[in-house]
């Protein structure tokens, strides 16, 4: 199979990765793996549920076309549960901006904005091609039925299920040629938070790339307010209680 896996082009403009300082594309490191043997990301690789050492395992790097996504990749994690937000008296969830949670001055000090240009000669799969989708959803029938899915569509992966979606990860990464080489080096997806941001899932051992720059991040960080603003979320200035709020 994998034969009706659609590619994207390849991005001439600069792509963005918000990471770890100093080296925002450093590698997440293995010690990071949580309790179902993925890093945590959405297009991990799966293996590790199966007890396959992390020598054999991908990594993944994200990145996205605008700052503005890749930073709505990153501090999605600061809004409030929906739970806690279903509890809320009226008064409270309808106040002004102010009460908004907060994305912390620690966060965006600890990290940094990466600036890449892509090796032109990567083949990329666009897994949110309509012809991908029939592919993926041939492959993938007998985990969407373990998973109780309804079907593998255009919600399906953009849902929470992680599984799937990794998963989906794997199938491309295991797809060769008649050679036995290698097809894709990584997928295109669109973020769940916002179909505007255009997101991209490279595999870390076929990644081929030429960093521009890596730039701290301050409050006022243009991709980080847009963000910020759509996901409805304060900047902290610094440690004394300044806030942006855009």
């Amino acid at each position: 199979m994998g034969e009706g896996l659609q590619t994207v082009p390849t991005p001439r403009s600069p792509l963005y990765r918000v990471g770890r300082a100093p080296n925002p594309f450093s590698l997440p490191p293995w010690a990071f793996v949580g309790a179902d043997g993925t890093l945590g990301g959405r297009f991990d690789d799966p293996r590790g549920r199966d007890g396959l050492p992390p020598a054999l395992r991908f990594r993944v790097l994200y990145l996205a076309t605008e700052s503005a996504g890749a930073f709505g990749e990153s501090i999605a994690r600061f809004r409030p549960d929906l739970d806690v937000l279903s509890g809320a008296p009226p008064q409270v969830a309808t106040a002004s901006r102010l009460e908004r949670p907060a994305v912390s001055a620690g966060w965006r000090l600890a990290r940094r904005l990466g600036v890449t240009v892509l090796d032109r000669h990567l083949t990329i799969a666009d897994i949110f091609a309509p012809e991908s989708i029939q592919e993926l959803r041939e492959a993938l029938a007998p985990l969407a039925v373990t998973l109780h899915l309804p079907d593998i569509d255009v919600g399906a992966l953009r849902g929470p299920r992680r599984r799937l979606t990794q998963e989906i990860a794997r199938y491309i990464y295991e797809q060769t040629d008649d050679a036995g080489r290698p097809l894709y080096s990584g997928l295109r997806y669109l973020s769940h938070y916002n179909t505007g941001w255009e997101c991209w899932a490279l595999f870390a051992g076929r990644l081929s790339h030429r960093v521009l720059r890596a730039d701290p991040i301050p409050a006022t960080t243009p991709g980080l307010i847009d963000a910020a603003r759509i996901l409805r979320l304060r900047i902290e200035e610094d440690g004394g209680g300044r806030y942006i709020t855009p």
